[in-house]
C-alpha cells in the first residue's frame, strides 16, 4: 500500500472541513437531529449534547481547514509562483 501523497492529505483536509461544517449547519438548523437520526436522546431533550457536537465539529473543521491551507501555502512557496496565484488543486497536482 502506497502512502498518501501531500495532495491526498490536502483533499482529506478539505473534505473533513466540509463534512464538519455540514454537520454544524444541520445542528444549527435542527438541533434535535441526533434524536431523529439515531433514535436516542442523550441529553433528555435539552439540546446540550448537540451543542457539544457543534463545538467538537468546529474544532475539527478549523483544524482540517488550517492543515489544508498550510499545505496550499507550502506548495505555492515550493513552486515559486510569486506573480500569480494558481488554483490550489492545480498547484498540488504538480507534486
Amino acid at each position: 500500500m502506497r502512502p498518501i501523497s501531500e495532495r491526498g492529505w490536502f483533499w482529506i483536509g478539505v473534505m473533513a472541513a466540509l463534512c464538519a461544517l455540514g454537520a454544524i449547519v444541520a445542528t444549527l438548523i435542527m438541533p434535535s437531529w441526533i434524536e431523529g437520526a439515531f433514535g436516542v436522546d442523550p441529553d433528555a431533550g435539552s439540546g446540550s449534547f448537540e451543542w457539544l457536537v457543534v463545538a467538537a465539529l468546529t474544532a475539527v473543521a478549523a483544524g482540517a481547514a488550517g492543515t489544508a491551507a498550510a499545505m496550499a501555502r507550502r506548495a505555492r512557496a515550493a513552486y515559486g509562483n510569486a506573480h500569480s496565484t494558481p488554483s490550489v488543486a492545480r498547484t498540488l497536482t504538480t507534486t
